[in-house]
């Protein structure tokens, strides 16, 4: 008997289960439905916790003849179902388009790009004799097992690959706890996602025209983030924000956007701060200043003052705008002054 996790409007259904008690005849639908369950209860978290794509392996590499080889891995489908391509992987022909079910179809093709993909499927093996006959085993054995395995899927790449994942709550740092529970509850009120009609995985897309060689395996691929991955992100994602919050940084002060006459010293000096990551002033440390595109700089570099501040002479070069980038030792910051050069 079938049982999904939705009902096709996009509405879940509720699950069911055996309810086991003594005497209870046991049969096939009942068994059936105490797999059902199970399966579709897992891939229900599947799709809605982890998501779809390339969990691990899977990466397509050239082979010989012009043929592409996936790698071993794992992948988790739009349905929720997992795809395990086993060792030692499988070689595919770019070329040779295939139907819905990874069968040839067509003469094979010598221009254009294809979009690789893979499919979850399933077929039947390890027959074994039938006691009991009845209108769905014929003959005098039927298939004790059901393989999970895959197909793979070559098509025409009609399409431009897909944008990748993009933060879209808005510009950081993120909002305020209150602000940020409401964006996160109406993110995660939305109705309940259909599965797609399509749920092979896009693996790679390949350029198969004459003369062209090329596997992207990276710009239309989908990815499954698993937690160990996800934990060094965030490791990394705190050491940066660590680092911001106790290095030191370099900001402009004034100075910036002045006009003078060439060989002349401007009328105002170029002046930055050097603050910690409490904005608090930090004195006797360097600050270089380099020209960029012409003149002179009085001193090149000079120490920062009880204030922070660091301040240096501009004398301009020939006609045009020009530019001084002023930096500083223990922070990436840096600070950019630009003034234009005019004949008297």
């Amino acid at each position: 008997m079938p049982v999904t996790s939705n009902n096709g409007n996009g509405l879940p259904v509720a699950p069911e289960r055996n309810h086991f008690f003594y005497g209870k005849l046991m049969d096939v639908d009942q068994f059936q439905k105490d797999q059902c369950y199970f399966n579709e209860q897992r891939r229900l978290l599947n799709r809605l916790s982890l998501g779809s794509g390339v969990l691990c392996g899977l990466d397509v590499v050239a082979d010989a003849d012009g043929k592409v080889r996936i790698q071993p891995g794992v992948a988790i489908d739009n349905s929720g179902r997992e795809i395990v391509l086993p060792e030692p992987g499988i070689t595919v022909n770019p070329r040779q388009l295939t139907d819905d079910q990874g069968n040839p179809t067509g003469t094979p093709i010598d221009d254009g790009d294809v979009n690789v993909c893979l499919g979850y499927a399933e077929t039947l093996t390890d027959p074994v004799p039938v006691l009991v006959a009845d209108c769905d085993t014929h003959g005098n054995c039927a298939p004790g097992t059901v393989r999970e395995g895959f197909r793979i899927l070559v098509r025409r790449a009609e399409e431009e690959p897909a944008e990748p994942a993009a933060c879209n709550f808005g510009e950081f740092p993120l909002p305020a706890s209150a602000t940020l529970q409401k964006l996160l509850s109406q993110r995660i009120s939305q109705p309940f996602p259909v599965s797609p009609g399509d749920p092979c995985v896009p693996l790679a897309r390949v350029a198969v025209s004459p003369g062209t060689e090329g596997i992207n395996s990276i710009t239309n691929r989908k990815l499954v983030i698993a937690n160990p991955l996800l934990y060094e992100l965030v490791l990394c994602l705190a050491e940066r924000i660590q680092g911001l919050a106790q290095g030191q940084f370099l900001r402009y002060v004034s100075g910036d956007g002045q006009t003078g006459e060439p060989d002349i010293l401007l009328t105002e000096p170029l002046v930055v701060q050097l603050v910690d990551g409490e904005g608090t002033a930090i004195s006797d440390r360097i600050v270089q200043f380099k020209v960029a595109d012409g003149g002179e700089i009085t001193p090149e570099s000079t120490k920062t003052n009880e204030q922070g501040h660091a301040s240096v002479k501009w004398r301009l070069g020939t006609s045009g705008e020009q530019k001084v980038t002023a930096s500083a030792v223990g922070t990436a910051f840096t600070v950019t002054f630009r003034a234009t050069a005019v004949a008297p």
